[in-house]
């Protein structure tokens, strides 16, 4: 491992290092920290005063960015919970239509059960013979060959009409 020295601002490039060696490097930021990092060189003549500048600019332009987001942190912070309570409203309108729809759809069940048995009833009225008497005339003159005459109106409805019954 190569020798650790301190590069201070100002300082002259250093010369460079072999392909592939780790050089540790100190990089002072005002009123920081001293930051220890192994660098891996990956190109043979490598200036290190080059390397710390591009290191010393994006530690500058990373510490703009934390400072961007920390400004934006409140404004994020509100739009949450503004979406927060927008959904909170939209679920309980959601809950409120669900509830309606619910007993919309029990209405229409009781319908159709009560339709169901009305067409039941309907149908086994229409399957039996019914039996229907008029009287046409008070002598049957009016409709003397009707007294035994029978018409049927439905395949399984008979009609029987009589001029005498009263």
């Amino acid at each position: 491992m190569a020798p650790r020295r301190r590069i201070q601002d100002g300082d002259p490039p250093q010369g460079a290092v072999e392909e592939g060696q780790l050089v540790n490097v100190e990089v002072d930021q005002a009123g920081g920290n001293n930051a220890g990092a192994e660098v891996p060189n990956m190109a043979p003549n490598v200036d290190l005063g080059e390397a710390v500048m591009t290191l010393r600019q994006m530690m500058e332009e990373n510490r703009k960015a934390m400072e961007e987001n920390r400004q934006m942190m409140p404004e994020s912070r509100r739009l949450i919970e503004e979406a927060r309570a927008m959904a909170h409203q939209v679920n309980s309108q959601v809950d409120c239509l669900n509830s309606r729809v619910d007993r919309r759809l029990a209405q229409l069940c009781e319908l159709v059960n009560k339709n169901t048995n009305d067409l039941g009833e309907l149908r086994q009225l229409l399957n039996k013979p019914v039996l229907h008497t008029w009287d046409l005339s008070s002598d049957g003159r009016d409709f003397p060959n009707l007294e035994s005459e029978t018409l049927t109106y439905h395949p399984t409805v008979v009609v029987k009409v009589s001029s005498h019954a009263r």
